[in-house]
């Protein structure tokens, strides 16, 4: 948060057996930087919470790149957040070739305020609701995807 430039390369975060409130929180930051590559093990896990796997606030060029969020580290077996997989308010995101499923609430839940406009959301290969290699039963409580309020210019890509 606070402005700062942050980089989590993947394998960094813990699983814990009874969570956090949150995975990861990243608030008014810039050009943070989010998991590994989008191989298996590559990212982190973010699983076990008691709220979203990831929250993003006022942050702007966030990447999430191969995480694993409500399943484990073989992106396979369903260990759900008790919120969103990754919750984003008015917040420019990329999130690419995550694994997303088993939690409680959507999949991505994407907010703006109905006036921030110009907010690009770019949502590309991951895999919500199955795991990386098509298995069943990862699908999330609510929605795969829900946007909502995001003003005349957002833009999903």
């Amino acid at each position: 948060g606070g402005g700062q430039r942050a980089r989590l390369p993947g394998r960094h975060a813990v699983l814990l057996p009874g969570g956090n409130g949150t995975g990861l929180e990243i608030h008014d930051g810039a050009d943070n930087s989010v998991g590994g590559s989008a191989g298996l093990g590559e990212g982190n896990v973010f699983a076990n919470n008691a709220g979203p796997g990831a929250d993003a606030l006022n942050t702007f060029g966030l990447t999430l790149t191969g995480n694993h969020l409500g399943v484990g580290p073989d992106g396979a077996a369903p260990q759900g957040n008790g919120g969103d997989g990754i919750h984003s308010f008015r917040s420019a995101i990329r999130a690419a070739d995550n694994v997303v499923g088993g939690n409680t609430l959507n999949g991505f839940t994407v907010l703006g305020d109905g006036m921030f406009n110009n907010l690009v959301i770019v949502l590309d290969g991951n895999f919500i609701g199955t795991g990386r290699l098509g298995q069943a039963g990862l699908g999330n409580g609510g929605n795969g995807i829900q946007f909502q309020d995001l003003g005349g210019g957002g833009r999903v890509k």
